[in-house]
């Protein structure tokens, strides 16, 4: 199940693909219902402090996670194509979950300097 701060990042993400700016008021239109208004105030707080990469990697991650794999069939009848295929979407996911652990650690590494 999706946190907060992922629906954020992606409702985000297809706003400004909308050419609209996310804002707190418009994030509160798309998500309202979904989440608790303190949840999404604060989940809102913290998409608005994260990098522009480290934004889009959430979203992308929440994307990938909720995308059916394409092409694959049942157990029974998968071929060693669809095999192939459901291998490099777990690839290109890793790589995601990576370039996320490596921006998270980049911004606590700043944090401890700040300190």
């Amino acid at each position: 199940m999706p946190t907060a701060l992922e629906h954020i990042c992606h409702q985000a993400s297809v706003l400004q693909q909308e050419g609209k700016t996310p804002g707190l008021a418009l994030l509160r239109s798309r998500l309202g219902k979904q989440l608790h208004p303190a949840e999404l105030l604060q989940a809102f707080q913290q998409w608005k402090q994260l990098p522009a990469t480290e934004r889009e990697a959430i979203s992308q991650t929440l994307f990938n996670s909720r995308a059916p794999a394409s092409g694959t069939q049942s157990a029974t009848t998968t071929t060693e194509t669809d095999r192939i295929e459901q291998l490099e979407q777990l690839e290109q996911r890793v790589k995601q979950l990576e370039m996320l652990v490596h921006a998270l650690q980049e911004r606590l590494d700043r944090h401890h300097v700040g300190c």
